[in-house]
């Protein structure tokens, strides 16, 4: 069983709390990835090792592409934030988040 949301604010909460740990930017994957938009090779497949960041690189993604949405603050003083040509497809498309676990999340709340 899986769950799916289309332009759902769950990747950009996510992406939120990455951003506030110890965080390596990879937001210039999102100019690489604007440059295939409408063209016959959009189709990409996120491949890496387990625990290296796979389902970072979806939230960031999702945040920084998902309609509905003003990230910019959010991005602000990352690399992405100085490509000035990927501005124009910031929250400009449908975006599918599929989550494929089972498990159930819990947040832990320390005080």
């Amino acid at each position: 069983m899986y769950r799916h949301y289309l332009n759902s604010d769950t990747p950009i909460e996510l992406f939120k709390m990455s951003c506030g740990s110890p965080y390596v930017d990879k937001t210039l994957m999102i100019r690489d990835l604007s440059k295939r938009i409408n063209t016959n090779n959009r189709y990409i497949c996120v491949t890496r090792p387990r625990r290296f960041g796979k389902t970072m690189i979806a939230h960031m993604l999702a945040s920084y592409f998902a309609k509905g949405y003003e990230t910019k603050e959010l991005f602000e003083g990352l690399n992405i934030s100085k490509v000035s040509e990927c501005e124009k497809q910031r929250n400009q498309h449908q975006v599918m988040y599929i989550a494929f676990n089972r498990s159930n999340h819990y947040e832990i709340k320390l005080c």
